[in-house]
């Protein structure tokens, strides 16, 4: 579903910088670069899997609540409501980030680094990523139930 889109689009950023440009990463640029490489790359790997597991935990944690037959508690909503937001962010910085790792190889035709980019920050546009559901989840996690149309999404 929608969280392994995104978890694709994570790796698709990650590994269109490594694919795309061995340029970069043969032993003749790697050894005295590999800091620059790596640390990136490896901070890339930090976020998303930390995205991932909040993800993936929010999720767990309603499922097992509903699956138990227990009410979903407001801390729960803002965890799956926050996890999300927190994915679609994550996305759209790893795709930077590999962007600018690439440098300007990153906007030619051939690159599909631009085209992550701008899907990762199309996302993150969505109601259901944006600013409001930030604040709706604040709200939930002090106890405040959101009213209106938002009331519907979380």
């Amino acid at each position: 579903g929608e969280l392994g889109t995104n978890t694709q689009g994570w790796k698709q950023a990650l590994n269109a910088f490594v694919i795309t440009y061995p340029g970069r990463l043969d032993q003749k640029y790697l050894l005295p670069h590999t800091k620059y490489l790596t640390s990136p790359i490896a901070d890339a790997e930090m976020h998303v899997g930390a995205a991932r597991a909040y993800a993936y935990g929010a999720v767990e944690t309603v499922s097992a609540a509903l699956e138990a037959g227990v009410p979903v508690t407001q801390q729960m909503r803002a965890d799956l409501v926050l996890s999300r937001v927190n994915a679609f962010r994550t996305a759209r910085d790893v795709a930077m980030q590999m962007v600018q790792l690439a440098g300007t190889q990153a906007i030619y035709s051939t690159s599909v680094l631009d085209r992550l980019l701008r899907d990762a920050i199309t996302i993150g546009q969505h109601v259901v990523a944006g600013p409001a559901m930030v604040e709706i989840a604040g709200g939930l996690a002090m106890g405040i139930e959101p009213t209106g149309m938002m009331a519907g999404l979380v």
